[in-house]
């Protein structure tokens, strides 16, 4: 009987060292559930939008849904094809077919915080909270502290609809 004892004592011992312990040092390989897309395999895609910004003025994804919304300004067939080779099997896109290219927003933005906005500043009119890149909406979003005619017009007519005026109040210290 002490025998049949160690001997299951030894086979259990040798299955114990033989099986692995702890916690897996390798990463796990993500096992893709149909319908369910992460940023992750849409990133090639994302990627080659960024990286041509000429042609493109930006992508967007909702991850709480679809689709992956990819806007366009060239309608060169073999352009939108460099960005489809990286877009998934079945993954659903909306390509939007818009007036400005990132490249000519970010030069807007530029244009306006470097001149108009620093020419004001060195005047004491300070009207600028902020510009940005409106990649949704295809515009360069200007926040102001409250309209002013002066300031507005001028860019109006530089940029005409690629530029967009909201009013931004001054923050408040704490």
């Amino acid at each position: 009987m002490a025998r049949l004892v160690g001997l299951a004592l030894i086979a259990s011992l040798a299955l114990a060292c033989a099986a692995p312990r702890g916690p897996s040092l390798a990463t796990p390989t993500p096992v893709p559930v149909p319908g369910q897309l992460t940023r992750d395999d849409l990133q090639s895609a994302i990627n080659s939008v960024l990286g041509d910004p000429v042609n493109f003025a930006g992508v967007w994804w909702d991850p709480n849904g679809w689709p992956l919304h990819i806007m366009y300004v060239n309608d060169d067939p073999a352009v939108r094809s460099k960005v489809q080779q990286w877009v998934p099997p079945g993954a659903p896109v909306a390509w939007h077919r818009v007036a400005h290219s990132y490249a000519e927003l970010d030069a807007i933005q530029n244009e306006i915080v470097s001149t108009w906005n620093a020419d004001l500043a060195a005047r004491g009119i300070l009207p600028v909270n902020s510009v940005s890149v409106d990649v949704v909406r295809n515009v360069v979003t200007v926040g102001l502290v409250e309209h002013d005619a002066s300031f507005e017009s001028p860019l109006r007519e530089r940029f005409g609809d690629a530029i967009e005026f909201v009013i931004e109040p001054p923050s408040e210290p704490l």
